[in-house]
């Protein structure tokens, strides 16, 4: 098989079109657009960056809060957050972005979002998280 050059701005062009009419269509069913919002802690360059475009390009296809937390935001604080945008019937989605700072839990704050409000899908997808529920099984069966 041969290799072949991809027109990446004609295939974002074309998802950014499909994006628009799922919007419309979401629109027009709930009288309002989709929720989308962005848990950012602390000030790493890239997550900066990447929350600045979806603010700056996407405001018009659909609603969208940023939550910037400091760096020095505990467990406890972001773990209310997570819980306040699960309850929050108006968000249709979130998503905590990454990286974290180190010292906080990575895989307790991603495991706190909900399944049905887990726009990157990391609760059934990341290995760190399988690796937890495997390893607190372990402990709970050998510790019998």
């Amino acid at each position: 098989m041969a290799a072949r050059i991809l027109d990446g701005k004609a295939i974002a062009a074309k998802v950014r079109g499909e994006v628009a009419q799922g919007v419309a269509r979401f629109r027009e069913a709930h009288g309002r657009p989709p929720g989308l919002d962005v848990v950012l802690v602390g000030e790493d360059l890239a997550s900066r960056l990447r929350s600045q475009q979806r603010e700056g390009g996407q405001r018009s296809r659909h609603a969208e809060r940023v939550h910037r937390l400091a760096a020095t935001a505990t467990a406890a604080e972001i773990l209310a957050l997570i819980d306040e945008l699960n309850h929050d019937d108006r968000l249709d989605g979130f998503l905590v972005q990454l990286p974290l700072p180190k010292a906080l839990p990575e895989t307790t704050i991603l495991d706190a979002v909900s399944p049905a409000k887990d726009v990157d899908g990391f609760i059934q997808s990341m290995p760190a998280c399988s690796l937890s529920v495997a390893r607190s099984s372990h402990r709970a069966t050998h510790a019998a």
